[in-house]
C-alpha cells in the first residue's frame, strides 16, 4: 500500500485533479488497480477477501466501515 500511497500523492503533487479529501479513496483505489483483477470496487474487494480484515491495519478500516454502515 506504501508504493499506492506515494503514487497517489506524487499525481496530486502533478495536478492530478482530485480534491486533497480524496487522496485516501484514491490509494485505495490505486491499490485495486494494481491486483489480479484490476478494476474492481471496493465492496468487492471485501466481499471476495482481497483485502484482508485480520490484518492489524485493516481494523481502523473496519471500524469505520461498520460505524459508517452500522453494521
Amino acid at each position: 500500500m506504501a508504493i499506492c500511497s506515494g503514487s497517489s500523492t506524487r499525481s496530486k503533487n502533478k495536478g492530478a485533479s482530485f480534491k486533497d479529501s480524496y487522496l485516501d479513496k484514491a490509494k485505495i483505489y490505486s491499490w485495486l488497480a494494481w491486483q489480479e483483477e484490476p478494476g474492481r470496487q471496493l465492496h468487492q474487494a471485501i466481499k471476495y477477501k482481497i483485502l484482508n480484515p485480520q490484518h492489524p491495519k485493516a481494523q481502523t478500516f473496519l471500524i469505520w466501515f461498520k460505524t459508517l454502515y452500522d453494521l
